[in-house]
């Protein structure tokens, strides 16, 4: 059977929890994270869902950082990157680079959101064009027009 959890305050909560956010701006993952201060990661995660706004506002912050860590640790790995390693190193940089855009998508996902403010006036304009006549029907419909053609002066009963 699982040990009992110990009850903490709101304070204290929110005190770990900006240790854990600290420690994912420099890469650090929340389940890593969970280790370093003793507390499950399921545990940390129900504390941030349940935390006030600006709490929740911070870790926002942190996992865009965190997501920053990410791709910047994916260059570092590129760069070291040996032919004897190359294959497990791409592996490397990818899983780096999708964590990325996973924790900040505006940044390093690959869909890119664009957003637009004020006002925008739409003008629509129906224009009908008369169809191009071609070939034999063409012929046809000079024919009948030139002869409907009327001469100057005459008049027509």
């Amino acid at each position: 059977m699982g040990r009992k959890a110990r009850s903490r305050s709101v304070e204290e909560r929110e005190e770990i929890l900006e240790r854990v956010f600290g420690l994912m701006c420099s890469g650090v993952s929340v389940e890593e994270g969970s280790r370093e201060v003793g507390i499950p990661a399921g545990t940390l995660r129900y504390w941030i869902m349940e935390a006030s706004p600006e709490v929740r506002a911070r870790y926002f912050v942190a996992r865009r950082l965190w997501g920053a860590a990410l791709a910047e640790e994916a260059l570092v790995v590129a760069r070291e990157s040996v032919n004897q390693t190359a294959t497990v190193d791409k592996l490397k940089v990818d899983t780096l680079l999708r964590l990325a855009g996973k924790a900040n998508p505006a940044e390093y996902g690959e869909k890119q959101v664009v957003e637009h403010t004020g006002s925008q006036v739409m003008e629509i304009r129906v224009v009908e064009e008369v169809k191009p006549v071609r070939g034999i029907v063409a012929t046809a419909v000079i024919e009948e027009v030139s002869s409907h053609q009327m001469l100057p002066g005459v008049v027509e009963d």
